[in-house]
């Protein structure tokens, strides 16, 4: 049996907990608090167990977050496979991790190194066959923790696109009549770009989108034929560059050619 604080912590061997090389992590939150208390009681447990500790690694510091020296160290050499250790021993689950996320991935990575996880204090220990529950319920709650992160980004997302919040990056105020003219005068597109400071994809995604719209404006011109006037004004704005009109004025000629021919 373990003394705690007054009270003992009775222990009993299984014929499923083995005796293992282990690595020991203890911590304490400030430096004025000490630790061979904590050590003391996990030297204990591991000479009951006949454990053999290897390694012992520690902190003096919050366990609010995993940037720790000692742990990081720790972690570093477990997953470099360094020390011919079988299991990590702690005396108590919050002195490795203070949140549930922390602890979820901490224990999931001790379980990828195939090694055994044990906290003394909370009665955790996954060499046997109770303990292993303890990986999958810390499965469990890491695939419910992923699940709520991926509900809320999507609430959040929709509720922004619902207030008319754009994602992405901000597009670039390039005007088509630029390009267009660039082009005209044999500018090539990858120069077009570089002067515009954005890549390829982006002219030939504007020229594409000009020439649907101006397709689509032609189709609906075909619906109404142009009055005398319209056409006349329609010359000066081609005379002027419009490559809208130029493009209508030789439809508007072609049609003339074809209904000429068949009178």
């Amino acid at each position: 049996m373990i003394k705690k604080s007054g009270q003992y912590l009775f222990i009993t061997k299984t014929a499923e907990c083995l005796p293992m090389k282990v690595i020991v992590y203890a911590r304490v939150s400030t430096k004025e608090q000490k630790l061979e208390s904590q050590l003391d009681q996990i030297k204990k447990y591991c000479e009951f167990r006949q454990h053999e500790v290897i390694q012992i690694y520690s902190d003096k510091l919050s366990g609010k977050n995993i940037d720790r020296t000692g742990f990081q160290k720790m972690m570093k050499d477990l997953e470099s496979k360094v020390l011919p250790c079988e299991g990590l021993v702690i005396f108590k689950l919050d002195r490795i991790g203070r949140s549930v996320k922390d602890l979820v991935d901490i224990v999931s990575r001790v379980k990828a190194m195939d090694l055994s996880f044990i906290s003394i204090n909370d009665n955790i220990d996954t060499s046997s066959s109770t303990g292993r529950l303890f990986f999958h319920m810390m499965s469990a709650i890491a695939e419910y923790e992923r699940d709520l992160i991926l509900e809320r980004t999507k609430i959040g997302r929709d509720y922004a696109l619902a207030a008319g919040k754009k994602f992405g990056r901000k597009s670039k105020d390039i005007k088509i009549q630029e390009i267009l003219d660039l082009k005209n005068m044999g500018v090539s597109i990858t120069k077009i770009a570089k002067k515009f400071k954005v890549s390829r994809g982006t002219i030939n995604n504007r020229l594409a989108l000009y020439e649907e719209t101006v397709k689509k404006h032609l189709q609906e011109k075909l619906q109404d034929k142009e009055t005398p006037e319209e056409i006349e004004a329609m010359r000066e704005k081609a005379n002027a560059g419009d490559p809208v009109a130029c493009l209508r004025l030789g439809q508007i000629g072609r049609e003339q050619g074809e209904n000429n021919a068949g009178n």
